[in-house]
């Protein structure tokens, strides 16, 4: 079946990929690439939120972002396309990564092959661009490339025989210390690894690959209390803004769901379900608020008197 649909992909004309570079313009990279359909009205979306272009043109000012986000925004799914972009770009751009490896890393290896599956699904279904993906061995010049769970091939018309390549990694530092060519490395829910773990050796071993190629990452998570090398970074960046250290040298975007509530995305109905169900947690999976483990299992007006039913004036 999977063999059939690949024969039927490569009969679509597209564009000549020896010649073709792609745009530098989000929003005409993202309309090259084919419309998202919408969540709810299942119609194509012929626009990317302003966040979401907002963030992504952070790409071509800043070498290192965070991204803290809500859930439910389309983050994510926007971040796999920038990924894709950077293996298209012309070997002359400072952002391009043909021929090289963007390493994309999850808070479980499970997610980022989740992840990688959805950046093939748009691949696979964009008219323009569903041939750069190498799907066997024969295909793209190199003979042994070829595209799998864990990793996808992306046709380099630089050099045929050197492919780009996305690799999905779960929270491990041996798993990141293996690459030696990365160029870009997209984490994406990360301050959601389990509390047990250390999570310093992973972003240490992340910054060690990006030493000889002066690459670039990009961190798009939910805030997942005041923990972690997430939220270290995050105060470093954004509270102190001391740069003599690389976790202070990133720009930091908030994006809460009312954002998402103003574009069309998700509903204030939505939202206020979720403020019912998650209590105190409510800003912390919507709001963008990295909360005090301390002091996360009450709010503030639990603490008034008047709102109190178990506050007793003596």
């Amino acid at each position: 079946m999977f063999n059939n649909l690949k024969k039927v992909l490569r009969s679509v004309p597209t564009v000549d990929l020896t010649d073709y570079i792609a745009p530098i313009d989000p929003q005409e990279f993202y309309q090259n690439m084919g419309l998202l359909e919408h969540p709810h009205t299942r119609q194509p979306v012929k626009r990317l939120t302003s966040y979401q272009l907002e963030a992504w043109k952070d790409a071509f000012r800043y070498r290192y972002r965070l991204v803290v986000k809500s859930q439910k925004i389309g983050m994510t799914t926007t971040s796999l396309m920038e990924d894709f972009q950077r293996c298209l770009l012309s070997i002359e751009h400072s952002l391009s990564c043909r021929g090289k490896e963007i390493l994309l890393i999850a808070q479980t290896h499970a997610m980022a092959k989740e992840h990688l599956m959805t950046l093939q699904y748009m691949i696979m279904n964009s008219e323009r661009y569903r041939n750069y993906l190498i799907l066997s061995a024969d295909e793209g010049g190199s003979g042994l490339a070829q595209t799998k769970a864990t990793q996808l091939y992306i046709y380099n018309p630089t050099n045929p025989k050197k492919p780009t390549r996305i690799i999905a990694l779960g929270p491990s530092a041996a798993s990141i210390w293996s690459w030696k060519n990365v160029k870009h490395i997209h984490m994406s829910d990360v301050a959601a690894i389990e509390s047990r773990i250390d999570d310093a050796p992973i972003f240490g071993a992340a910054f060690s690959r990006l030493a000889n190629t002066n690459g670039t990452m990009l961190i798009e998570s939910p805030p997942r209390g005041q923990r972690g090398k997430v939220w270290d970074i995050y105060k470093a960046s954004k509270l102190k803004g001391d740069d003599v250290y690389e976790e202070a040298k990133f720009k930091v975007r908030e994006y809460s769901a009312q954002r998402a509530v103003d574009a069309g995305l998700i509903t204030e109905e939505f939202l206020q379900t979720e403020r019912v169900r998650l209590g105190p947690l409510y800003g912390q999976y919507y709001e963008c608020e990295f909360m005090n483990p301390y002091t996360s299992w009450y709010t503030q007006d639990m603490i008034k008197y008047d709102n109190n039913p178990y506050y007793v004036e003596y």
